[in-house]
């Protein structure tokens, strides 16, 4: 009878670890997000000044699940990411999609497909705030360190620097490649779509990019 209890108690300890709603930082950061975003040069003169994104995170058993909507204003880079879906003055939404699954008991994700020798770990460090660290193989520095923190439960905030891997004539290892910051509310599920219009209208959006069937980007324009 003993064993058994003993093996009950077990199994549901396991079942615990494997939830990661059941960790504060995962708890608090699952739902959705509305950020106002900024990207720096390395001399911290404005890469984009200001763009915009609708984030939803979901978090089920042992995966996380990040869904972001971007939305460029008409830019070089708008057009880039357009692949000739979009005319000049105008806008584009870029839609990514990361999985994550739980590698440790302390709340510890990394993606479930990753792409290429990179690899990138999101330890939680404590109740509100989490470490993304990405880092190529056989690279002496980190080439992404994020600092996401949760100082309230509708407030998130990001810090992330990209970071010099390789040496250049113009660069050493560990100098700065970008900087970039983000500025999340909590919004409700329901507002989703009037947001999303908003941010459109607001940027001038033409085309949305998202996944193909072969995980490729695909530009599409909006009618």
């Amino acid at each position: 009878m003993i064993r058994v209890v003993v093996l009950a108690a077990l199994l549901a300890a396991r079942a615990s670890a494997a939830d990661l709603a059941a960790i504060p930082f995962w708890k608090t950061s699952a739902g959705w997000w509305q950020s106002d975003n900024t990207y720096f040069a390395p001399n911290l003169d404005y890469n984009i000044r200001l763009y915009n994104s609708l984030v939803h995170i979901e978090v089920n058993g042992g995966k996380v699940v990040e869904t972001e909507y971007k939305f460029y204003a008409p830019s070089k880079l708008a057009t880039q990411h357009g692949d000739g879906k979009t005319k000049e003055g105008e806008g584009t939404e870029v839609i990514t999609v990361n999985t994550y699954e739980q590698a440790d008991e302390a709340g510890t994700v990394r993606p479930v497909a990753a792409a290429g020798e990179a690899t990138t770990t999101i330890t939680v460090l404590n109740a509100d705030t989490a470490q993304l660290v990405r880092r190529e193989a056989g690279a002496p520095t980190d080439l992404y360190r994020m600092l996401i923190s949760l100082p309230t439960p509708d407030k998130r905030y990001i810090a992330n620097y990209g970071i010099v891997t390789k040496a250049t004539k113009d660069a050493a290892v560990g100098d700065l490649r970008g900087y970039s910051t983000f500025f999340a509310t909590r919004i409700a599920a329901k507002d989703f779509e009037t947001r999303r219009a908003l941010l459109r209208a607001k940027n001038n959006v033409h085309a949305v990019v998202a996944a193909g069937p072969d995980g490729q980007p695909v530009a599409k324009r909006l009618e």
